[in-house]
């Protein structure tokens, strides 16, 4: 696969054969979605940390290229993530409600993770590490359908998952070696003076 070159556009249709596969969309909703995926195609962005900015940074175009060249990788670290963080933590905490959404489908290998996401955005932070960033995969979710589920990764690593609505960067801030309540008032004296 060839390097990313970034042409202006900072939300973009980008080829991903392997991610492409993660399908699981349970209404005509999603039929436009289903269609990209079809053709091997995922929504991306590129997230500007300053708006005047006109390039991507160099660890967002190493982070685009490591994606596109380890899906393999990224679809092993889905395949367990599921099965041994994400679905657990659901369960755990769904158990005592009536409306649990209790839909765990059996994954025996990776092609079983069409049975559980469906991929629909992949958003590339400005927040950086070893010379990459990191990124959130968003997904249609099998068991939580109505806040689906983000997935916060650096490289193959697992930094956090949640449903939209529920993410911030504290698991970011903190995989960086920083206290977050004090890079939170850093944030928030430097918005003042803005």
């Amino acid at each position: 696969m060839n390097d990313f070159n970034f042409k202006g556009e900072w939300e973009l249709n980008i080829e991903m054969n392997q991610l492409t596969h993660l399908k699981f969309f349970n209404s005509v909703h999603w039929e436009t979605q289903k269609l990209k995926l079809k053709n091997g195609l995922v929504n991306l962005v590129i997230i500007k940390e300053d708006q005047n900015k006109l390039t991507p940074t160099t660890e967002q175009i190493s982070c685009i290229n490591w994606i596109t060249g380890n899906q393999d990788k990224i679809l092993n670290l889905l395949y367990s993530a599921l099965k041994e963080n994400i679905f657990p933590y659901y369960v755990n905490l769904w158990r005592d409600d009536p409306d649990n959404e209790n839909v765990y489908p059996t994954l025996n290998s990776i092609p079983d993770l069409e049975k559980a996401l469906g991929i629909y955005l992949i958003e590339i932070l400005f927040e950086c590490k070893d010379e990459i960033s990191y990124y959130r995969l968003y997904f249609n979710f099998c068991t939580d359908q109505e806040h689906r589920l983000i997935i916060t990764l650096h490289r193959d690593r697992l930094i956090d998952f949640c449903g939209i609505g529920d993410m911030d960067n504290r698991k970011i801030i903190e995989d960086l070696g920083l206290d977050y309540s004090e890079w939170l008032d850093e944030m928030r004296k430097k918005n003042k003076t803005l």
